[in-house]
C-alpha cells in the first residue's frame, strides 16, 4: 500500500465518510477507507519521517470538527475488528497447524485495534481478554512483518508482532 497516496485520498473523502453510515468505505483501490486504515497510514508515514505537517493537521482538524461522528465510527470499526480478530483466534486455537500460516496477515486486525483503542475507549477492556487468549497460543519470534517496519512497532507496545503461533508437536504413531 502506498501510504501517502492512501492518506491523501482518504483525507479528501474523510468528511463524506464520517457523515455516512459506512464503516468500510470503498475507494478506487485497496484498502477500504476506515479510521483504522487512515491511522495506520499516518503512523507509517510518521515513523518514516514522511508525515507532512499539513496531513497531520488535516487529521487533527477532522477529528476535532467531527468528534462525535469520528468516535462513533471508531467504535463501530473497533467492534468489527474485534470480531475479525476473535474469529481468527478461535480458528487458530482450534486448528493451529491450519491457521498459523495466516498469522502475519491476520495480525493486521490486532494492529488496527491498537491504533483504534484510544479512539474507542469503551472497547479497550475487551482487547485485554483477546490478548489473554492469544498469549498461550504463541511464542516469542522475530518480527512478523517486513524488517523495515520494526522501528514503527516497538515490542513493548506491539508485542503481538513479535510472536509466532505455536505448532502442536507431531504425535508418534
Amino acid at each position: 500500500m502506498d501510504n501517502q497516496r492512501f492518506l491523501t485520498d482518504g483525507l479528501e473523502q474523510l468528511k463524506a465518510y464520517l457523515q455516512s453510515d459506512e464503516v468500510f468505505w470503498a475507494m478506487d483501490r485497496d484498502p477500504q477507507l476506515t479510521l483504522g486504515n487512515l491511522l495506520l497510514a499516518a503512523a507509517s508515514l510518521k515513523a518514516a519521517g514522511k508525515l507532512s505537517a499539513a496531513d497531520a493537521a488535516a487529521l487533527a482538524d477532522a477529528r476535532k470538527e467531527w468528534g462525535n461522528a469520528w468516535e462513533k465510527k471508531a467504535e463501530r470499526e473497533f467492534a468489527a475488528r474485534m470480531r475479525q480478530w476473535s474469529n481468527y483466534l478461535t480458528e487458530l486455537a482450534d486448528k493451529p497447524k491450519q491457521h498459523a500460516r495466516y498469522y502475519k496477515a491476520e495480525v493486521r486486525a490486532r494492529v488496527l485495534l491498537q491504533l483504534l483503542a484510544p479512539e474507542a475507549p469503551k472497547g479497550s477492556q475487551q482487547l485485554a481478554g483477546l490478548d489473554a487468549i492469544l498469549k498461550p497460543l504463541v511464542e516469542s519470534s522475530d518480527f512478523a512483518w517486513d524488517a523495515g517496519q520494526q522501528a514503527m512497532y516497538p515490542k513493548s507496545q506491539y508485542w503481538f508482532l513479535w510472536v509466532t503461533p505455536k505448532l502442536p508437536e507431531e504425535e508418534d504413531k
